[in-house]
């Protein structure tokens, strides 16, 4: 049985059990006859004798013929297989091929040849498909994201695999190693082909992240890091499902390091845009060449206004450069930024040479603040030190903000603050405010708590500043996930541990400088580190996950920043008045506020931008809904939408985005405009060495050349299925069975002629 095996072993028992019933039948056919005697029989029982040992054999003949038949015919359905080398030439062997085709973002890469990696793997998989024997069947992979079986059965029909590979186009998607792989192991665990005769041919360029080697692999800045070791895992697992005698996993790899420079990042460094605020446009250039990047040159620009370009400083190789550049958005609305490389000299691959980013302008952003004392002094209270940071008087005198140097003269207030009243507060409609900033609140009804932290799960921003009025168990209780840790009762510095006797201690970063206080970490003179605390109230247990922007220097944390669900919290452990702090009396008060402020509040947009293979989604308001809906595409072209309902509303639906460029969405008469941007991770095309990946992984795996013409079908069917011969000869049995009973009904009529024939034994 280690020589014979059955694809379905369970239909082969079956088999084997049917091939009694003729022997059955045989024997119960034999108990119908009962013995009589007869006196005139005796004279024929000696001439029957002389022919009974004849007679036998052609009755056990005939039945061993039925028994075969039966067995051939159901073993043949059971599809039996053999080790092929054992019986037959290898050109009679009959396997099922996968081709997995990488046609990635990387495969558009021109080679020195002057052909696309792409153009290269499907001249290999048309030649290699057209080498294949008429027997085989071919299973068809695309491994750009979201990776496609695009041949699921294995299809014997060459025009077909031809035509579909003629018809495959070069996509601006990532890969989607993992799913191709999976996708793979899925045909096969449902191939009835046998075991021995399943192959899969990996045709890529084998670059970028996902091949990434953990010892021997320099990364670029533009790879990224975990996707590797879940590809080399799945490679494993496909390679060693497919072990037998000869390696069922073959790679092929297309193409050679080419050389390229990229923009691999556009940001806006500023957490929020508004009209009139200054914005610092963050672009990321990285050279992924051999050699160092010179004379290239920057182009941005705005809504297709070239602002400004510039000469860049050269690149070393494997380097990357941030460029900074400073703006204006002058208009409310939705603005497309895109920088562009110039000059970029040799380079394989032009897509990755511009990004674009959509940028959501507001024309005010709405601040909530409520004041947890309502007969408090109107000019003494933390809300108001907080309304006069956030949105401070016109005046002629230049001041130093978090957000630069400007002269207040010409400042508009970005923020639009309103002050209420704690019991005022569960009345609002917290949707319509960017930031919630709770000022020496006591405590909120646990009906309020929960709006707030929807409000802040949702996207919201929420602040509390600590005070005398602060209960700090009802805060612990009711907070709950939405506090950066846990608070303990006040403490007042005592003239011991002043710095200067009755006036507490000052404030110090941290080791790891958090962008709000990026600005003041260069300026240990400052204001914000003269300032002194007095009293605050601690926090402890702050979660891993949340940041601590400022400490004491008694180590304790006073200012903490986390996210929660879309939102983010903060936590400002002293006073926003000068209860029990001298901050708010200097001037870097405000660009404190304005700096964490801008950090808390959402950037609004933020899913307008995506990559290729991404999914457009535009959250609508219900009245919006019945407007109508137009999208177009990169090219100008009108493309379908679809409105799609969730917990959280109705949001109108395009993709997936096939190409990088500019996508408006019109409902009624706004316009709203995404950015589409190839995936970065797909502009290193730093080829692996086939060795040394093939040694990482550690299975057994063949690698083919694709530039060769020898050696193309790499791994040979190591099983023969004898299904065909097994009918083949159950036919064979069945008409010999029904020739020889024939003979042998003829040869016994004439021996003994019917009773009732004229001249028979009765005359």
């Amino acid at each position: 049985m280690e020589f014979l095996s059955f694809i379905h072993p369970g239909i082969a028992a079956a088999a084997f059990a049917a091939g009694a019933l003729p022997v059955l039948i045989h024997f119960l056919s034999r108990r119908r006859f009962h013995r009589v005697p007869w006196a005139a029989m005796r004279f024929l029982r000696a001439a029957y004798q002389r022919s009974a040992r004849r007679l036998r054999i052609e009755n056990w003949l005939l039945l061993l013929l039925r028994v075969a038949a039966v067995l051939l015919v159901g073993a043949a359905v059971a599809r039996p297989f053999v080790p092929a080398g054992e019986v037959v030439p290898e050109r009679f062997r009959r396997m099922h091929r996968v081709l997995i085709l990488d046609d990635s973002l990387s495969m558009q890469a021109v080679t020195s040849s002057g052909r696309t990696r792409l153009e290269l793997a499907l001249a290999f998989a048309e030649e290699f498909v057209d080498s294949l024997p008429s027997a085989d069947g071919v299973s068809l992979i695309t491994v750009s994201a979201p990776a496609r079986a695009i041949i699921e059965d294995a299809s014997r029909d060459r025009r077909v695999v031809r035509q579909v590979l003629d018809t495959l186009e070069p996509t601006q998607r990532a890969d989607d190693l993992p799913g191709a792989l999976n996708l793979a192991r899925k045909l096969l665990s449902e191939s009835d082909y046998p075991s021995g005769n399943r192959a899969v041919y990996l045709i890529s360029d084998f670059s970028g992240p996902a091949w990434a080697a953990s010892k021997d692999h320099a990364r670029t800045p533009a790879s990224g890091a975990g996707l590797s070791s879940r590809v080399l895992d799945e490679v494993g697992e496909l390679a060693e499902s497919l072990s037998g005698r000869l390696p069922g996993l073959i790679f092929v790899p297309v193409g050679e390091t080419e050389e390229n420079v990229a923009i691999t990042d556009i940001h806006l460094e500023s957490p929020f845009t508004a009209v009139g605020l200054p914005a610092r446009l963050v672009v990321r250039v990285s050279n992924l060449r051999e050699r160092n990047a010179e004379d290239v040159a920057l182009q941005i620009r705005r809504d297709e206004e070239i602002l400004r370009r510039e000469s860049l400083p050269r690149i070393e190789s494997g380097g990357a450069t941030d460029v900074v550049v400073g703006l204006e958005l002058p208009s409310a609305g939705i603005h497309v930024l895109e920088a562009s490389l110039v000059n970029a000299g040799e380079d394989a691959l032009v897509l990755d040479n511009s990004r674009r980013l959509s940028v959501e302008v507001r024309e005010r952003i709405p601040i909530l603040l409520v004041e947890g004392q309502p007969g408090r002094a109107s000019t003494t209270g933390p809300a108001y030190f907080l309304q006069r940071a956030l949105a401070p008087q016109v005046s002629p005198v230049s001041v130093r903000t978090g957000l630069g140097d400007r002269d207040k003269g010409s400042f508009r207030p970005v923020f639009e603050v309103s002050t209420i009243s704690a019991p005022e507060l569960g009345a609002e409609a917290l949707a319509e405010y960017a930031a919630v900033m709770l000022c020496d609140v006591a405590r909120i009804p646990d009906a309020t708590w929960s709006a707030l932290t929807r409000y802040v799960l949702e996207g919201g921003a929420l602040a509390l500043f600590a005070g005398d009025g602060v209960d700090v168990p009802s805060f612990n209780h009711a907070v709950g996930a939405l506090l950066p840790g846990r608070m303990v009762p006040a403490r007042v510095i005592s003239d011991g541990e002043s710095e200067t006797a009755n006036d507490g201690v000052t404030l110090i970063v941290p080791p790891r400088i958090h962008p709000i206080i990026v600005e003041f970490a260069g300026f240990p003179d400052s204001g914000l580190f003269q300032a002194h605390v007095r009293k605050y109230i601690p926090l402890e247990d702050v979660p891993a996950d949340d940041e601590i922007v400022l400490t004491l220097v008694t180590g304790e944390p006073l200012l903490v920043v986390g996210q929660r669900g879309l939102g983010r919290v903060m936590y400002f452990g002293t006073s926003a008045d000068m209860a029990w702090t001298n901050l708010p009396a200097y001037g870097d008060f405000v660009s404190l506020m304005l700096s964490a402020t801008s950090f808390l509040v959402p950037q609004r947009g933020a899913h307008r931008n995506l990559e290729c293979g991404g999914v457009l989604r535009e959250p609508l308001q219900p009245q919006e809904t019945s407007l109508p809906l137009q999208v177009r595409n990169s090219n100008g072209q009108l493309a379908p939408i679809e409105l799609v309902a969730d917990a959280r509303g109705v949001s109108a639906n395009f993709g997936p985005v096939q190409r990088a460029g500019v996508l408006e969405l019109s409902v009624g008469g706004d316009m709203r405009r995404f950015a589409a941007n190839v995936p970065a991770t797909e502009s290193d095309l730093h080829t692996r060495d086939m060795s040394a990946l093939v040694e990482d992984i550690g299975k057994p795996i063949t690698v083919l050349n694709a530039y060769s013409g020898s050696n193309r079908l790499a791994t040979m069917a190591s099983k023969l299925e004898l299904a065909t011969i097994g009918l083949w000869s159950a036919l064979i049995l069945l008409i010999a069975e029904m020739w020889l009973a024939m003979r042998f009904g003829r040869k016994r009529s004439r021996i003994n002629p019917p009773a009732s024939a004229p001249g028979g034994l009765g005359q």
